[in-house]
């Protein structure tokens, strides 16, 4: 079949102090397929009531692609994929890209196990808001939302972009980046029953943002990544089985990281290289759950692990790291806590353990001038090694 290729530019301007309204472009593509889409909208001026408006759908078609430019203030860009049971809208490409301030993009793929589709958006500017929404039954997609400023602290501000997989949507991938920015709120969710989902969202140069990710269903995977970003607050929570939530922050100070799984066999994992005045808080309900913190050259950092449920684990590892304070409960049997400070100095460790059969494992290595606190029940056991490790303080309790 021969490739059908359309383009289209629009172009609205301020002309002698007058303001023209927004074009609107429409295109409905219905059984149709290999098509090759290029919309340009270009608004200029600042005063503009209204801008331009790009409406393209797809419903039953395999192999388009569309990719759209809007520049200038109060842009709108609607992009659907439809599919149904037996007439599915696989492998389409969607780009939207828009630069300036107060533009809205939203692209939705709906229903019909559609497949292998990719999904991306590009804003930079102030004020943009951007969706995608995978409806239920929607796998194996891909999307992509990018938010771009162009000074570190506040150029692209007050940005809203925001995901959701509808139930049964499984196996699909999501990447989001924030580069320079501030102020901006990032949030994406899964319904239930959907597996095997991951959510990626990473900040560079960033300072007051608001990360949250809610997943429902099993191995399901979200990931944060903040780089030279402070003030940020960070939200994971998972409702299932075999899922894993990992932030990673690399050289950020005053962040807040805040995790809460319910389910069996999860793993939580929080990495601080280089941080300062970092808060970490890891909630696990359920039985062999991991939750595992390593501070590298980090000071003034607050870890609260809080796990209920039998044979889990909870590991901390400090390693230069001064002034942090580590703090681990546990309820249940057969849970292990384990805490490792190498050349680090004035950490408080306090760990609590309810139940029986336990057990808290704690190391120092030319480590001086900590404190570790242990409080057990039952048939716990309890164990402290210092090597060329001088000045400490430890109590343990065992009731």
């Amino acid at each position: 079949m021969k490739k059908l290729t359309i383009a289209i530019a629009v172009s609205s301007a301020l002309i002698s102090g007058a303001s023209f309204a927004g074009n609107v472009d429409t295109m409905i593509f219905q059984n149709a397929n290999n098509n090759d889409v290029t919309v340009t909208q270009n608004t200029g001026g600042a005063a503009l009531a209204n801008g331009n408006k790009a409406k393209e759908t797809i419903t039953y078609g395999n192999h388009n692609k569309i990719d759209i430019l809007q520049t200038g203030e109060r842009n709108v860009s609607k992009t659907a994929i439809n599919g149904e049971a037996g007439k599915r809208s696989n492998r389409n490409k969607l780009r939207v890209k828009q630069i300036g301030d107060d533009n809205k993009a939203n692209i939705a793929l709906n229903g019909g196990k559609s497949k292998h589709n990719k999904l991306k958006i590009v804003q930079k500017g102030d004020e943009n808001k951007s969706k995608i929404t995978l409806e239920r039954n929607a796998d194996r997609n891909t999307a992509k939302v990018k938010i771009h400023g162009t000074t570190p602290w506040g150029s692209s501000d007050h940005n809203t972009t925001k995901s959701t997989f509808g139930r049964g949507a499984d196996d699909n991938r999501l990447n989001i980046e924030i580069e320079k920015g501030a102020y901006n709120k990032v949030k994406t969710s899964v319904a239930n029953h959907s597996d095997d989902n991951k959510a990626k969202v990473g900040i560079h140069y960033g300072l007051e943002n608001k990360v949250v990710i809610a997943q429902d269903g099993d191995e399901n995977k979200a990931k944060v990544y903040l780089s030279v970003a402070g003030f940020n607050d960070v939200g994971i929570a998972q409702d299932g089985d075999y899922n894993t939530a990992k932030v990673d922050i690399h050289y950020g100070a005053y962040n807040t990281v805040d995790i809460a799984q319910d389910g069996d066999d999860n793993l939580a994992k929080v990495d601080i290289s280089g941080g300062l005045g970092n808060n970490v808080n890891i909630a696990q309900d359920g039985d062999d759950n991991l939750a595992k913190v390593d501070i590298s050259l980090g000071l003034d950092n607050n870890v609260n692990i809080g796990q209920e449920g039998h044979d889990n684990t909870a590991k901390v590892d400090i390693t230069h790291g001064a002034h942090n304070t580590v703090d681990i409960e546990q309820d249940g049997y057969d849970n292990l806590a384990k805490v490792d400070v190498s050349h680090g100095s004035d950490n408080d460790v306090d760990i609590e353990q309810i139940g029986h059969d336990a057990t808290a494992k704690v190391s120092l290595y030319h480590s001086n001038y900590n404190m570790i606190d242990v409080t057990q029940n039952n048939n716990d056991s309890s164990t402290i090694t210092a090597n060329y490790s001088n000045n400490n303080s430890a109590i343990v309790v065992q009731n």
